[in-house]
């Protein structure tokens, strides 16, 4: 196993719960082999003794206070964490950097919806790499993660999630690796990146028999690029209900009056959390 060299959080002075410490790593499943910078937040009660479930998340440079984003492009999760962590439910957060070709690696190999590129000031020759992206944190980046930080390794222990791009491909890992995840937060997800027949075929294709003790939190607001991707959003929660996911595997909340941005990811997080670990 190779060994990580951890690096002071810049914006350490800034977390209002817990502590972050951040590692760089090359991507071993893309063929450039990639530098990625990925943030660990580590919740209060982690003494090296006791060991925590661990939600992998993207977009890191989103994800906590005291980054280098600015401030109205944040989760803020160290906030949530701690009212999370008082209530008995603490994990260890692992979030991976976004780089510039984000929506090739946040997107799943299948066909782009044609409609989609001017929406998004795409290129038609983007190729999705979401597969590539998946591998590596699901083969690469998890065994390290846990042969260095006190984790609980297991399936039941371990979530993927993220918003946007980032919802998109958390669902895409959790049906792909139903034995390494069992939990997804699936905010805001970019569905529209793929025609309804295209995903309606990924659903009605896949055993959904492997999700029997998996659990999916859908959040989608009303405003913005939301309220295009709401009729793709609702067909692929419907699909799921249809294959067999009941209310306890299976939740979709709806905010008409939410945009597509990350304050609205905050205020959700924790219904989500909870739906998620509780």
């Amino acid at each position: 196993m190779k060994n990580i060299k951890t690096n002071e959080y810049p914006g350490k002075d800034a977390i209002a719960y817990g502590k972050i410490v951040t590692f760089d790593i090359k991507m071993d499943s893309f063929p450039d082999k990639r530098p990625r910078t990925i943030r660990v937040w580590l919740p209060e009660a982690y003494d090296g003794k006791r060991r925590f479930p661990v939600l992998y998340m993207h977009d890191a440079q989103n994800l906590f206070s005291g980054t280098d984003e600015g401030s109205s492009y944040k989760w803020y999760l160290d906030v949530e964490m701690a009212v999370l962590e008082e209530a008995g439910l603490p994990a260890i957060i692992v979030g991976v950097d976004t780089a510039l070709p984000r929506f090739s690696e946040l997107c799943p190999d299948m066909p782009i919806n044609p409609a989609m590129y001017p929406v998004f000031g795409l290129s038609e020759e983007l190729i999705p790499t979401g597969h590539l992206y998946a591998a590596f944190i699901s083969t690469q980046l998890k065994p390290l993660v846990d042969e260095h930080f006190m984790t609980l390794p297991d399936v039941a222990n371990t979530a993927i999630g993220g918003a946007s791009m980032g919802g998109l491909i958390s669902l895409y890992m959790l049906l792909k690796y139903p034995n390494i995840y069992s939990k997804a937060l699936v905010f805001a997800p970019n569905f529209i990146m793929h025609t309804e027949d295209e995903l309606l075929g990924w659903l009605g294709a896949y055993d959904f028999s492997k999700l029997k003790k998996s659990r999916v939190f859908i959040f989608h607001g009303g405003l913005e690029l939301d309220a295009i991707n709401w009729p793709y959003v609702r067909t692929v929660f419907e699909a799921m209900r249809d294959a067999g996911m009941d209310e306890e595997q299976l939740a979709l909340v709806y905010d008409s009056r939410s945009p597509h941005f990350e304050s609205a990811w905050h205020k959700y997080f924790g219904e989500a959390y909870r739906f998620l670990f509780d």
